[in-house]
């Protein structure tokens, strides 16, 4: 590759870095996207957030159970395993299937990354931004947006962005041409 050529790439980094950085990908993870492609930094940290998310529902629907029969074998002195068997601790399966319910409809979407990152796809959705509080509106999908990230990002102009299509993540974006 010449100096000349060499250059223009150095100052297409320059030009989207502080809108990659602020928003969260980096250049390269543009260009992969482009390609329809994952970095293995993106791959790690989606794989990353969808176990966090089974891990954290698993124990909220574990941890309720555990403390309403670890307080009845306190309290009656009986053995941990007698004590998960008793009607007494009703409540705490009630409060677990309640939680876990509410957990998983709150995040629905981030167990669809298992989905999404199995399945390799990326989508691309074309228009303009509108930002709304602390959320950037492209079509129809809405992504939450550090203050920083607003700030670089122009309401009106027109961005190409990719995602996973069934969770709706966010991947990286670009001025659409």
């Amino acid at each position: 590759m010449d100096n000349e050529q060499t250059t223009a790439i150095e100052n297409i980094d320059d030009m989207f870095f502080p809108f990659a950085d602020e928003v969260g990908f980096l250049p390269d993870e543009l260009r992969l996207n482009q390609d329809w492609r994952l970095s293995g930094r993106q791959r790690r940290m989606l794989w990353f957030r969808y176990w966090g998310t089974v891990i954290i529902g698993l124990l909220s629907f574990i941890l309720p159970i555990g403390i309403a029969a670890g307080l009845l074998a306190w309290a009656e002195s009986m053995p941990f395993g007698d004590a998960l068997f008793d009607l007494r601790t009703q409540t705490g399966y009630i409060a677990a299937i309640i939680l876990s319910i509410m957990y998983n409809l709150a995040n629905y979407r981030r167990l669809l990354l298992g989905w999404d990152l199995m399945h390799g796809r990326i989508r691309t959705i074309r228009g303009g931004a509108q930002i709304i509080g602390s959320y950037l509106k492209i079509g129809d999908y809405r992504f939450v947006m550090p203050p920083e990230a607003l700030e670089v990002l122009q309401p009106g102009m027109v961005y190409r962005i990719y995602l996973l299509p069934a969770s709706g993540t966010l991947l990286s974006l670009e001025f659409a041409e």
